[in-house]
């Protein structure tokens, strides 16, 4: 009876260990995309956007340029709880406080990638690369939990502190 207890409790922890794994987001790789770089010769003929393999979520997603943060997650996005999503937001120097935006991720269970790209398109993305300062993006579970999340240095940035200055002694020879 003991020791099925023991095997019960570490198969839960190892699942649970695993579970949360999945939702890892490994790094991000914020870029601008132009959108000929989304154009694929099915898309031509179709007059319809192929994705292939990626998971793509926008903003705005009849507009295909923008700047677009690229998780590279530990395991594969299918991994995900479906109805999971993307958390974003940033900081510019027009706006007083960060940009939010949350975006559904794609319940693809035939894409076997490890990334996703998230992108601010269309109008919400009318500022120039060097105009975002700082960011942050969180995975969110479909019960609202943070499963993930992964932040640029100036967003974690400690407060600013005042170093006083101590007075020097200078001897002169």
């Amino acid at each position: 009876m003991r020791f099925e207890r023991l095997t019960v409790l570490l198969l839960i922890f190892f699942l649970s260990a695993i579970a949360a794994q999945a939702a890892s987001i490994l790094q991000v790789y914020p870029q601008y995309i132009e959108k000929k770089a989304f154009q694929r010769i099915r898309s031509y003929f179709t007059g319809e956007e192929y994705v292939g393999r990626r998971i793509i979520t926008r903003t705005e997603p009849d507009f295909y340029e923008g700047y677009y943060f690229v998780l590279r997650l530990v395991e594969e996005v299918r991994e995900l709880p479906p109805g999971s999503q993307v958390q974003l937001a940033i900081i510019v120097p027009e706006k007083a406080k960060p940009l939010v935006y949350r975006l559904p991720i794609p319940d693809r269970q035939d894409s076997n990638t490890c990334e996703i790209y998230v992108g601010i398109t269309g109008d919400d993305w009318n500022l120039n690369e060097a105009s975002i300062l700082a960011w942050q993006v969180a995975l969110i579970s479909p019960e609202q939990r943070v499963l993930s999340k992964q932040e640029s240095f100036l967003w974690s940035m400690p407060e600013k502190q005042t170093v006083q200055a101590s007075p020097v002694s200078v001897s002169g020879n």
